[in-house]
């Protein structure tokens, strides 16, 4: 008999350890889903570029040229293309108020591209441009 007892208690600490091994499987299961559709869902979103330029600005303290991207989300796309002419207008006038020591130093690309960014969602009235790339950036001190 007490070989048939402890048969019984292995059989229901089996049980129980799959039991838990099934919802461990479950919950990895689960959570792989959601991260596959959160990833298909930030793929779906897509990035679009807008590009401006060349740009040049000339001022009594340096000179530049410069030829931008506007990076944003396809969806909001729409919205730089409608408002080009202002955006390029704003992005010239970032451009021609710059701190050309800082423009100039180690930060400086990062600083510039700072400012357009700024810049153009002030003229969107809404966070739509997520970067402004430059894609090519003179500045010259007069």
């Amino acid at each position: 008999m007490a070989t048939k007892s402890r048969y019984k208690t292995a059989q229901s600490d089996n049980t129980i350890a799959y039991i838990l091994l099934a919802l461990v499987i479950a919950l990895i299961c689960a959570f792989s889903a959601w991260m596959f559709f959160k990833y298909q869902a930030r793929a779906a979103a897509g990035v679009a570029y807008t590009n401006f330029g060349p740009i040049v600005v000339r001022s009594s303290d340096y000179s530049l040229r410069a030829t931008v991207s506007v990076q944003s989300r396809s969806a909001n796309a729409s919205v730089i293309d409608e408002r080009q002419q202002q955006i390029d207008f704003a992005l010239q006038s970032t451009l021609a108020n710059l701190d050309s020591a800082r423009a100039r130093q180690a930060d400086g690309v990062a600083y510039v591209q700072e400012a357009m960014r700024d810049s153009v969602n002030l003229v969107l009235g809404t966070q739509a441009a997520e970067d402004v790339l430059l894609t090519d950036f003179i500045i010259q001190q007069n």
